[in-house]
């Protein structure tokens, strides 16, 4: 595509300031007990944080809460799965690409591929004694099937990486069958088992239950206590029998269902997870009964086990180490981790001249920096549940955020002390709604789109009205299409959208063959008039913004690469323009006037001009090099930040 030389970088006021450091989240990981500490015979865990920008952490701690903490570079983010194969060597993974041996007393990392195409791995990977072999599985959005790898752990070389015979998607437990065999519970979008033989490395699948409902995290199958027979609970199911592949009826239930971690005696040890917390409680086998034990804030049915000697240990979201006693619930030890980390920014605003607002990932908090003293401060817990917040916009003097994982709306004023949930506070909730995608104000309604929780086609569209305080609710808007872009064109009261014809992460078979555009109407959420199909056969359409009256710049991602076309306003009758490569770079930001778009360019950053026959480079707003994460316009200055600092370009666009 033909471009024009641009001219001298601009010169413009260029802030920086390091991002704040938060409580990495130990989220979505089990705590994994080991063997007891060689020295001192305490039963140790091991649990990790997800940060894909520094770097995971690490935490050994045994159950007094003495903890030694691991600071692991890129390219490992997080493991989810782990397991031990002496007093001193784990067997870690979090990408099915990719097994990683790790020695407790040096902290020494060996990466090894597994010949498996990349894709986030969760718990569950299998260790099978006897030959050393490890099993992984996850579902793989690139190819739409569910694939694994067996490794062998002595020889340090992987066996085998295939396609299972499976409809599972996530890999959540892992269990020794009794006769040599090995069981992976896989979620979405039911219940499903791959019956693993290492003798043959040989796979079968089954199918427990056609559907679930993982917006139920009171009594989850997130881990699996045994009976004496070998038989695995699943809550308000029943009990698997490895040996037959079936659910059976017979056995105890508790009065009230939960989800079971472990056996102490006479009595599974378990928990109800509500958001934000966990209430623990012991089911008597004998009678069914239950008994709360006690009630931890900021923790998950992932993050609890037991001990030998009669203590429930947890290691909380936020990296806080609790235990409790078995018998008597009473609260025992409390002790705060040293695991502070700068975690991936997700979203960033400016909430006055000097301060900027910002979101880390998946740590469901936020934190507020001066640019020019340059000092920052973590204010704490955001929204309820677990995730982060995906979308804010700024509207009245408040910072409106849409959360992850239940797309709630959260209200949040600057000029009042953070206290959640207070300040921020719930002011909207989409039902069904899971990943906010997008989000739109005129100053005092705010629109936002969420997608359906996983394994669920389709979106919610939320309609808040930040000066009634009124919130409306549109499911499914467009059917099966998910809504991912909003813009709203003020004459028409309607929203113009673009949409994707998958379910969040893939998780659900699509029943359409492109990603359309459309529109929506700005009062009452329902369509207005058809919609048009994306162009190349794209899977989503993402319109960028405004080129000219009635002409938007609309971006695909078909095979081959992202494109961008010229979309015009009678999306009924007029076909889009040809789409063509982006000039550069690979994503462009609307810069808040027609025709114009920043595109980061390598390591500088661009303006570009969208309004002629061709794109030309308007000039180097800033030469760098900087390493892009985040770019944000608000008016008349860029923002965006790198791994480790938040960068203002004061006025450059005025």
């Amino acid at each position: 595509m033909p471009t024009r030389t641009a001219k001298r970088p601009v010169k413009a006021r260029v802030l920086r300031a390091p991002i704040p450091p938060t409580r990495d989240p130990f989220i979505n990981t089990p705590l994994i007990r080991l063997s007891p500490d060689p020295k001192t015979g305490a039963d140790r865990f091991w649990i990790t944080t997800w940060n894909s920008n520094v770097g995971t952490t690490a935490a050994l701690v045994d159950e007094f809460g003495a903890s030694r903490i691991y600071r692991l570079p890129l390219p490992n983010c997080g493991f989810y799965s782990a397991v031990q194969t002496d007093d001193d060597t784990l067997w870690l993974c979090g990408d099915l690409a990719r097994v990683v041996r790790f020695t407790l007393s040096t902290g020494k990392l060996e990466g090894f591929e597994t010949g498996a195409p990349s894709s986030l791995v969760f718990q569950g990977m299998i260790l099978d004694k006897p030959s050393g072999k490890l099993f992984a599985a996850t579902f793989v959005q690139g190819t739409m099937a569910t694939h694994g790898f067996v490794f062998d752990t002595r020889a340090r070389r992987a066996v085998t990486a295939l396609k299972l015979p499976t409809e599972g998607h996530y890999s959540r437990f892992g269990f020794p069958n009794g006769d040599g065999t090995h069981s992976l519970l896989l979620h979405l979008p039911g219940d499903h088992v791959i019956v693993w033989d290492p003798r043959k490395d040989a796979f079968e699948g089954v199918t427990l239950r056609s559907e679930i409902d993982l917006h139920d995290r009171d009594a989850t199958s997130y881990w699996l206590a045994a009976d004496e027979r070998g038989r695995r609970y699943f809550p308000r199911h029943g009990w698997y029998n490895p040996a037959t592949r079936r659910m059976e009826n017979d056995g105890p239930r508790p009065e009230r269902e939960m989800t079971v971690v472990a056996r102490h005696g006479g009595e599974y040890i378990g928990c109800n997870w509500t958001p934000g917390s966990i209430k623990i409680a012991a089911w008597d086998i004998a009678t069914g009964r239950v008994r709360d034990l006690c009630a931890l804030e900021n923790s998950t049915a992932h993050s609890f086990n037991t001990t030998r000697s009669g203590k429930v240990v947890a290691v909380s979201v936020y990296g806080v180490f609790h235990r409790a006693d078995i018998k008597t619930g009473a609260l025992e030890c409390s002790r705060v981790l040293d695991t502070d980390s700068i975690g991936s920014t997700d979203c960033i605003t400016r909430i006055d001249r000097d301060n900027v607002l910002g979101t880390p990932f998946i740590t469901q908090r936020f934190w507020t920096l001066n640019i020019r003293t340059k000092k920052g401060e973590d204010l704490g817990r955001v929204a309820p549940g677990e995730g982060e917040i995906m979308r804010l916009c700024v509207a009245g003097g408040k910072v409106y955020m849409a959360a992850y994982t239940g797309a709630e709306l959260m209200e949040y004023d600057p000029k009042k002390s953070a206290r959640y949930p207070e300040n921020p506070r719930v002011v909207a909730v989409p039902p069904g709604g899971l990943r906010p995608v997008a989000i739109v104000t005129d100053g005092r309604v705010i629109w936002y789109s969420s997608s359906n929780s996983y394994g669920h086609l389709g979106s919610v569209l939320t309609r808040y009205d930040t000066k009634t305080g009124l919130a409306s609710y549109a499911v499914n808007p467009l059917g099966d299409y998910q809504v991912q872009s909003l813009h709203l064109e003020k004459k028409t009261r309607t929203l113009l959208v673009g949409a994707n014809m998958n379910a969040d992460c893939k998780s659900a078979t699509p029943t359409q063959k492109t990603g359309v555009v459309g529109r929506i109407g700005a009062d009452d959420l329902k369509a207005v008039g058809p919609t048009r199909p994306a162009p190349a056969s794209a899977e989503w359409v993402h319109v960028l913004g405004p080129v000219a009256p009635g002409r938007w710049l609309a971006m695909i991602d078909p095979p081959g690469g992202r494109q961008v076309y010229l979309l015009r306003d009678d999306l009924a009758s007029t076909e889009p323009d040809e789409p063509r490569p982006l000039p550069a770079g690979w994503q462009a930001v609307y810069a808040g006037k027609p025709g114009y778009f920043i595109i980061p360019n390598g390591k500088r950053l661009d303006l570009w001009d969208f309004r002629g026959a061709e794109p030309k480079l308007v000039r180097v707003l800033s030469p760098g090099p900087w390493d892009f994460r985040l770019i944000s316009v608000e008016e008349g200055s860029v923002i965006f930040t790198t791994p480790r600092e938040v960068v203002v370009l004061d006025n450059v666009l005025k």
